[in-house]
């Protein structure tokens, strides 16, 4: 008796959309944009509608920079571990008016 080998349907893996699809804001934010990148959901804001969020960004790397070059010097330790310090303070505080962004475009 001759057996017949049975064909398997292989199990085939789910692509993940790579296609960027955009969401329309209301009117009244007009100054964003949400895309989803993958599995990702990107916001896009405006600097004429958050001015805060660039500030503090600008500030941020300003600060990055100075510990840089002065991190060798040590008679500037104490400084540069004060600009650390601020430099978190200063994330925190970031990532606080960004929150509030997202929650009046998503609100």
């Amino acid at each position: 008796m001759a057996t017949r080998k049975k064909n398997r349907k292989t199990r085939k893996t789910r692509r993940t959309s790579t296609a960027s699809t955009n969401i329309a804001l209301a009117e009244a934010n007009a100054g964003g944009a949400l895309e989803m990148k993958g599995e990702k959901l990107v916001v896009k804001i405006s600097r004429e509608s958050h001015p805060d969020v660039f500030e503090i960004d600008r500030l941020i790397k300003q600060i990055q920079k100075v510990r840089q070059d002065n991190a060798k010097n040590r008679r500037l330790r104490d400084l540069c571990e004060f600009l650390e310090e601020t430099e978190k303070s200063l994330q925190i505080i970031l990532s606080n008016h960004l929150e509030d962004a997202l929650r009046t475009y998503l609100g």
